[in-house]
């Protein structure tokens, strides 16, 4: 192929437009390079951001130790039977749904106590509802003092999260994952000391 199409016996011999342009060829023959890292690639479907969304989710509630994709995987194929997150296609539903039940379920029992029902007034906002059970979750450890929403929403607006008189519905996605990441850590701070007491 390089000697009828570039006159040369080795790559070597190539200029470096005729390298990019034989790697061109490539691509377009369908060509696609290993990844360097021997990882997968991440299963990229709404269903699977959904899946991954649930289990950062748990990660910040202090349910699930290990937030990693690898874990995620683990997690899938105990559910699915599938070794990859990329085959389980139409099993979606019983990894997404094994995840918000053990979300739902509550502490004593493993789970974060999340309650994923419609926020009054507000419809569905799985980020409020998240932010809710870790406030919960905080008070327990005994981080937060008051057990309310409406301490949680006077924290998120003293820690600049949100504007005067907003609470935790009214976060725009971005900083309400922010506001769940850094609870997150302060829950697994806690949980840490915790376990460390107790040995």
């Amino acid at each position: 192929m390089l000697a009828d199409r570039y006159g040369a016996a080795s790559a070597a011999q190539l200029t470096y437009t005729e390298i990019d342009d034989l790697l061109a060829h490539f691509k377009h023959l369908g060509f696609k390079p290993a990844r360097k890292d021997g990882r997968r690639a991440v299963a990229g479907s709404p269903e699977a951001a959904k899946a991954r969304a649930l289990w950062i989710s748990l990660y910040h509630l202090g349910v699930v130790r290990d937030a990693s994709e690898r874990a995620l995987t683990a997690f899938g194929e105990r559910q699915t039977g599938k070794a990859a997150l990329q085959w389980i296609r139409g099993d979606w539903f019983k990894v997404i749904e094994a995840l918000k039940d053990w979300a739902a379920r509550p502490l004593d029992r493993g789970g974060a106590g999340v309650d994923w029902s419609s926020i009054p007034g507000g419809g569905d906002n799985p980020r409020a509802r998240v932010l809710e059970a870790q406030w919960r979750r905080l008070a327990a450890l005994g981080w937060a003092k008051v057990d309310s929403t409406f301490a949680l929403a006077g924290w998120l607006q003293a820690a600049g999260f949100t504007a005067a008189r907003a609470d935790q519905t009214q976060l725009d996605p971005e900083t309400a994952d922010r506001a769940i990441a850094h609870l997150g850590q302060i829950i697994r701070a806690r949980l840490q000391t915790a376990k460390e007491t107790q040995t």
